[in-house]
């Protein structure tokens, strides 16, 4: 069904516990840096990159999508560029190099993660 906003959980002493609720948008797309450090969002015209540890946002980019939201977005396995699909089939390629020079992906992630995200 349609969700307003995105949640992330936390498994704390063997109980589920929300650790982050961010902004409300029944559009919203989100997907994780390979290096699982950051995770970006959009939501309410705009793509934040956030801290996944702290939630504290990292970068944001406006992206005024009027009634045509991205229909994906998408870290690339380097981390150095992000992927916009939009409901046209157009697709942007955001260079996001600082953000891979500050969290280098993980040599050890599994090759297929892109793939595998069930998206």
């Amino acid at each position: 069904g349609d969700h307003q906003f995105l949640e992330l959980w936390q498994l704390r002493d063997s109980a589920w516990v929300k650790a982050w609720t961010g902004p409300s948008d029944n559009r919203f797309q989100f997907d994780v840096h390979p290096s699982g450090k950051l995770f970006a969002v959009y939501a309410q015209g705009e793509i934040t990159v956030y801290d996944a540890d702290t939630f504290s946002k990292v970068r944001v980019i406006p992206y005024a999508a009027g009634k045509y939201p991205p229909q994906k977005i998408e870290f690339a396995p380097d981390g150095r560029h992000l992927f916009v699909v939009n409901s046209f089939n157009t697709v942007y390629v955001l260079r996001l190099n600082e953000l891979a020079l500050a969290a280098p992906p993980d040599p050890a992630a599994p090759a297929g993660l892109l793939a595998t995200r069930g998206r």
